[in-house]
């Protein structure tokens, strides 16, 4: 599953023809986040909008983006640019917008993967080799899929989240854990998007300067979503809708027995931090770091 939190809107224009797109009205603040079950975004996809205010869902058309932003398409009201910042562009500029730069969440190199044989990074795995999930079952990766990135292409806002060891309790994750803010961890019974538990210090993104300049991200993929051992953590497997393309590998891909497969997620789901369960936000806060002590 993918999503993208917004901070607000601009009005404007989109030319498919040219692929640019000219902001025509001021900026709106609206914050919500956009939801997309494929587990990545391309054009074209339906992205439903979940509004912080508590008002009800709805449901636009996946454009592009431009550094970071989308634009997208409304049944109602046209073309839109949602910004992930507060009103970062002037009144009547014009930009192309990336229709082919994929949005993919995905594990870090060197994250470790439970295995029958012991961890294993995730970028030594091949499809046929096993990997155990959290309920003690060894099961087959189908697909492990790659993606190479360019920091300079990725936002601030979507960077990638660090968990510190031990920020979740009970020693977890063992090691620092690193993946993208989609990618998401059981915990407490819940699927809970990274990006949604950043607290700015044992749980933060990872300064775009601080990424090296090109750096590989890696999915693993079995024949169910499946939940798995990352750096200790149950995190959840790869669900390809039709995003899978949009990995360097993806011609590696071979189809189960039986032909591809619809997929169900095995537990609900959270997004955003206003979603977060209280029992996580207490499992969080227990292990959060003492507050600096003030001379008197």
């Amino acid at each position: 599953m993918a999503t993208f939190d917004i901070a607000g809107l601009y009005p404007g224009t989109f030319n498919p023809a040219t692929g640019v797109f000219r902001i025509t009205e001021a900026w709106i603040p609206f914050a919500y986040t956009y939801t997309d079950d494929n587990g990545s975004v391309v054009g074209g996809d339906q992205v439903v909008g979940d509004p912080n205010d508590g008002l009800g869902p709805f449901t636009d058309t996946y454009v592009g983006s431009i550094n970071g932003h989308w634009v997208v398409a409304t049944e109602e009201d046209g073309y839109f640019l949602a910004t992930t910042t507060v009103n970062p562009y002037p009144m009547g500029i014009t930009a192309v917008v990336d229709q082919t730069t994929p949005f993919i969440f995905c594990f870090a190199a060197g994250t470790a993967i439970a295995t029958p044989a012991g961890e294993v990074p995730v970028e030594a795995l091949a499809p046929g080799d096993l990997v155990l999930t959290a309920d003690g079952r060894a099961v087959p990766a189908l697909f492990i899929g790659r993606q190479t990135l360019s920091a300079i292409f990725v936002p601030e806002a979507r960077s990638l989240v660090r968990i510190a060891a031990g920020a979740l309790g009970e020693g977890l994750p063992r090691r620092d854990l690193v993946l993208t803010g989609d990618h998401a961890l059981l915990l407490e019974g819940v699927l809970v998007n990274a990006g949604a538990l950043v607290n700015g210090t044992t749980i933060a993104r990872v300064p775009r300067g601080a990424l090296p300049s090109r750096f590989t991200v890696y999915h693993v993929e079995t024949a169910a979503h499946d939940i798995i051992l990352a750096e200790g953590v149950p995190a959840e497997t790869y669900m390809d809708a039709k995003g899978r393309a949009r990995f360097d590998n993806h011609a590696e891909y071979v189809p189960p027995p039986g032909g591809d497969r619809k997929i169900e997620h095995p537990a609900p789901r959270v997004t955003a931090p206003r979603q977060v369960p209280a029992a996580v936000q207490a499992r969080l806060a227990g292990h959060a770091p003492a507050p600096p002590t003030v001379a008197a």
